[in-house]
């Protein structure tokens, strides 16, 4: 595979946008960029769309040392920047314009305030983002001047501060994980009663391998209102029972209904919602359909890995592309209750599936 390298050899910034452009940038590395605001990237105005790029070893005197927007609308989706600093925002710096950051790994960014995120102004979302060992004197991790940022499905590990080794500032969060618990959140940042404060468990975060292993506690815990539907990778969101905290969704069975064959969904049990009586719903089998979610039956909460409400017809075994039907698709729910749940008098038909390490209590209280 070629690279293209933008190699500002600290002769200056690497992009500067400005005039109302509408630029993608992709597939890129950029790196050795220096200047007081911005080291490899500034946007004044106009729209910048960052996919898929390495962004690394670049510096800023003041200000954002990876990508400063100073009012502009930015897109930073699925990227890796590391190894840059700044005095403030030692990746990224927001100080005006609409900036949204999803899916990127951030990672041993440097600063004296918000060692990987600074930001300034309002209108900037931070969302199912991986922050891993960057540093600063205040807020690791983030930090915010303001209360007006969305931060939300993200993880901090092993981020340092001497306050805040994850995010600073008068800001609320909920649903991001904080890990280690003890200083994570300083100068008024509180976490919500969905944030958590456990090792994420990556595949192999000192080598760079962000992939969450498959027994991590932050899958499943993200905000079921999100709308983010893919991860760094292009895998779907949701998958299995829920949204996973962090840049990675881990992967599990996927399906369609066949009346609408060209929308997959990361999870049988989208699929199954989505469906209207009579209709029919495939399942891949190249994964597991794992872990359960709770359902309210009327008399009581129960769990499962799936629940039906309606008549269907249930058709697993399925191959990657829906091609054909070649095994048995697992319905796991890693012994944390039932593997189907079938209520309200529904009439289904269900082939091609293995139910295994199934746990359950009774339906009716």
């Amino acid at each position: 595979t070629n690279t293209t390298v933008l190699d500002a050899l600290n002769l200056g910034r690497v992009v500067y946008i400005t005039n109302s452009a509408v630029i993608s940038i992709s597939g890129l590395h950029l790196r050795q960029g220096s200047a007081i605001n911005g080291g490899a990237v500034w946007v004044g105005n106009g729209v910048l769309t960052m996919t898929g790029n390495w962004v690394y070893s670049n510096t800023a005197t003041t200000n954002g040392g990876a990508v400063y927007n100073a009012g502009g609308e930015i897109t930073l989706d699925d990227n890796d920047l590391r190894s840059n600093q700044a005095t403030n925002g030692g990746a990224f710096y927001h100080a005006g314009g609409t900036s949204l950051l999803q899916n990127n790994i951030l990672r041993g960014n440097t600063a004296t305030n918000g060692g990987a995120i600074y930001n300034n102004a309002t209108a900037l979302t931070v969302r199912h983002n991986t922050l891993y060992a960057n540093s600063a004197t205040n807020g690791g991790g983030f930090y915010t001047t303001n209360g007006t940022p969305t931060l939300v499905n993200n993880i901090f590990a092993n981020n340092t501060a001497t306050t805040g080794h994850a995010v600073y500032g008068p800001l609320t969060s909920d649903y991001n994980d904080a890990y280690p618990a003890a200083g994570a959140y300083g100068g008024g940042a509180w976490p919500g009663d969905h944030s958590l404060a456990v090792d994420p468990r990556f595949v192999d975060a000192a080598g760079g391998d962000f992939h969450l292993q498959d027994n991590s506690p932050v899958i499943d815990r993200g905000d079921p209102t999100m709308t983010l539907f893919h991860d760094f990778e292009g895998d779907l969101r949701p998958s299995n029972q829920g949204f996973d905290m962090g840049a990675d969704e881990t992967p599990g069975c996927r399906a369609r209904i066949l009346r609408e064959p060209g929308v997959i969904y990361g999870n049988v049990q989208l699929a199954i919602d989505h469906s209207i009586p009579g209709d029919v719903v495939q399942v891949t089998s190249d994964r597991e359909c794992r872990g359960v979610h709770p359902f309210n039956t009327g008399s009581r909460i129960v769990s499962q890995t799936v629940h039906i409400t309606h008549s269907l017809t249930l058709i697993g075994g399925y191959d990657s592309s829906f091609g054909s039907v070649i095994s048995q698709t697992t319905l796991n729910p890693v012994a944390q209750g039932r593997a189907m749940l079938i209520t309200d008098t529904a009439v289904v038909t269900v082939s091609n599936f293995l139910l295994t390490v199934t746990t359950a209590v009774s339906v009716i209280s």
